[in-house]
């Protein structure tokens, strides 16, 4: 297991990994801090992959400004397009983490973003499969 702590203005995490491969899925709201988080990851090519949330144009450019340093050896998917919709055709539905992360079930996840995507997503990973112990989360 590894241990990492972080501390963003006053914000404290604590990301307990029990697998060696990461998904991250985040939104404009939580992309910050989690970059911060994926800069203290030891992370070897493929070990980890972030599912960014982007809604416009300007959510794009902040991911570029705001995670340049963090994504060495993160596989990067940025998804575009209105607020979360159905299940079944949502960029982040069940059928595109699948296409995207296929072995989603062998890893950990973490999601950091608004409630909205927050609660959405650890539905739709609960559907999945995944343990409740392996998918952590943070709301901002």
């Amino acid at each position: 297991m590894t241990v990492t702590s972080m501390r963003r203005g006053i914000l404290r995490f604590r990301l307990q990994r029990s697998r060696r491969k990461v998904l991250f899925i985040a939104d404009l709201s939580g992309i910050e801090p989690l970059c911060t988080l994926l800069e203290s990851l030891p992370a070897a090519p493929a070990d980890g992959t972030l599912l960014y949330r982007a809604v416009t144009d300007g959510d794009t450019r902040m991911l570029d400004e705001t995670c340049a340093g963090a994504r060495n050896g993160i596989v990067l998917h940025t998804l575009s397009g209105p607020d979360m919709g159905e299940s079944s055709t949502d960029q982040l539905g069940i059928p595109a983490i699948m296409r995207l992360v296929p072995d989603v079930l062998a890893r950990d996840v973490f999601v950091c973003g608004s409630p909205g995507l927050v609660d959405t997503v650890r539905r739709r990973l609960r559907l999945i499969g995944l343990p409740v112990r392996r998918v952590h989360s943070a709301r901002f």
